[in-house]
């Protein structure tokens, strides 16, 4: 509680204490007398002091009547100077009863009817406090023209003027032109309230206008009805607020329930702060809050969901390898789902690569009338599992020009084997037969294209190629055989040395 109150029920207690150490010390034989000093007609089987015209009561001791008091349409009191009026019975005020300076404690409960005008700048103590007439007005003039309802009720039912606090029950239905403290009991308004309203404690409960804030820093408060507050309602930490009407922007540290109910402005939701949205918030959420955000209602504009991914993308993904892929979720929202397309498939929690290829991962928060979509992405690729490719068939150590020969070879994914020259000028293939066209050395490929499963891979292997004998003309007859180069040439220059001898010796015979 805040200085002011205290002091305040201080006061208040102080007057209550005078009050009671009073009246026991009264007789009711004093009661005619007290009447009289107020121009009143005493009437003894009703204890009621009745005052009908102007009249003032100012004595140095004060003034206490132990029965009722009325004060009629054209009659008026006016107490003034430090002293209390104390009344033990009731009060009902029809005309006028203007208190300043010092406190005004009723009992059996103070009812201003009719047109009743009643002013004060002390202290109003009243078992049961009630405005209620077309004219009627209750006014707290000053500083300390404060209403404070220690023990009972306030049944406010026409304008009130002065600042209200409340230890117990007040009910409004009309005007309170100044500001408003509840420390505890229940405030309930259905008027209209037009300054700044804060709970300390127990239940305000606000049917129609508040045109002001309103602060609820313990307790709770609710706007129901027809409700509508116009300024910032600010629920601290300890604190509930439920709306089911409307209400402009909110700063909530506390429990904020929009329940069925509307904000024309922003809601803030702070420190551990906890929000229920199940009405509609026009002008966004801010939620820096550890506490929570939850509700099927709508947001306008629909709050962002926080998603990314709690893991990486593999690297070197090979098919038939798995991964168990997250997604991580910061601040409120919704659930999340992660789906897989492209080359892998989900089973359970696990990703497996299914080809090679590429994989696309999506991971989305759902949107509802309070968040708004959120989807994230994440692409890699999925390379084949290794193969090998190994030569069955050995390099010729014999290969001459204008032979062939055989190729075989195996893969390790059971895929066949195509077979292709590296080196064109010196051999050639076609299917799995190699043919040697010149000298030199023959490269041969082997390749096992892949697929789904497996990588592409290859191998070589070499040899030497050696040249060939040609053919020869003599007589019509041919040399067959394949000879060695130098031995043609020297068998060719025989034959040519031969014929030259034999043409001499013919000539020398001629």
């Amino acid at each position: 509680m805040s200085a002011r109150p205290r002091l305040l029920l201080a006061a208040a207690g102080a007057l209550l204490a005078l009050g009671a150490a009073t009246l026991p010390a009264l007789p009711a034989a004093a009661d005619p007398a007290v009447c009289a000093g107020m121009s009143g007609a005493w009437d003894a089987g009703t204890t009621t002091c009745t005052v009908s015209a102007a009249g003032v009561a100012d004595t140095s001791a004060g003034l206490t009547l132990s029965g009722n008091l009325v004060i009629a349409p054209a009659g008026s009191v006016a107490v003034s100077g430090p002293f209390q009026l104390v009344v033990t019975g009731a009060v009902e005020v029809q005309g006028a009863l203007t208190r300043l300076g010092g406190g005004i404690d009723a009992r059996g409960g103070l009812t201003i009817t009719g047109n009743g005008q009643m002013t004060f700048t002390g202290f109003v103590v009243a078992g049961a406090l009630t405005i209620d007439g077309p004219g009627a007005v209750l006014t707290g003039s000053g500083s300390a023209g404060s209403i404070i309802v220690l023990d009972g009720t306030f049944n406010l039912n026409s304008t009130t003027t002065g600042p209200i606090t409340n230890y117990d029950t007040v009910t409004a239905s009309s005007s309170v032109t100044d500001p408003v403290r509840n420390v505890a009991g229940t405030f309930t308004s259905t008027g209209t309230l037009n300054a700044a309203v804060v709970v300390d404690g127990g239940t305000f409960d606000n049917r129609s206008w508040v045109l002001a804030a309103l602060t609820v820093n313990g307790g709770s408060a609710t706007n129901s009805g027809f409700g509508n507050v116009t300024g910032t309602t600010t629920v601290a930490a300890g604190a509930a607020v439920t709306n089911t009407a409307t209400l402009a922007t909110v700063q909530n540290a506390g429990i904020f329930t929009n329940a069925a109910g509307a904000t024309s402005g922003a809601v803030t939701n702070t420190g551990s702060g906890s929000l229920v949205n199940d009405g509609t918030i026009n002008g966004g959420v801010t939620h820096t809050s550890t506490g929570s955000f939850t509700g099927s209602g709508t947001t306008i504009p629909a709050y962002p969901q926080a998603l990314s991914f709690a893991t990486a993308a593999p690297t070197a993904a090979v098919v038939g390898g798995s991964s168990t892929p997250a997604l991580s979720v910061t601040g409120p929202g919704n659930a999340t789902t992660l789906s897989a397309s492209g080359d892998c498939s989900f089973a359970g929690p696990t990703l497996t690569y299914d080809a090679i290829g590429s994989c696309t991962l999506t991971g989305t928060r759902v949107a509802s009338g309070n968040f708004a979509l959120a989807t994230v992405t994440q692409t890699f690729a999925i390379a084949g599992q290794p193969q090998t490719v190994a030569f069955t068939s050995s390099a010729p150590t014999d290969a001459t020009v204008g032979g062939s020969g055989s190729l075989a070879a195996t893969s390790t994914s059971g895929d066949p084997v195509s077979f292709s020259s590296l080196t064109p000028a010196v051999c050639s293939v076609a299917g799995s037969t190699v043919d040697y066209l010149a000298r030199g050395t023959c490269r041969i490929q082997g390749t096992a294209a892949g697929n789904a499963q497996y990588a592409s891979a290859s191998a070589t292997q070499s040899f030497t190629v050696l040249r060939v004998g040609g053919a020869l003309a003599n007589s019509g007859s041919t040399i067959a055989g394949v000879l060695p180069v130098g031995v043609g040439i020297l068998v060719l220059g025989l034959v040519l040395l031969a014929v030259t001898l034999r043409r001499r010796v013919v000539a020398v015979r001629s």
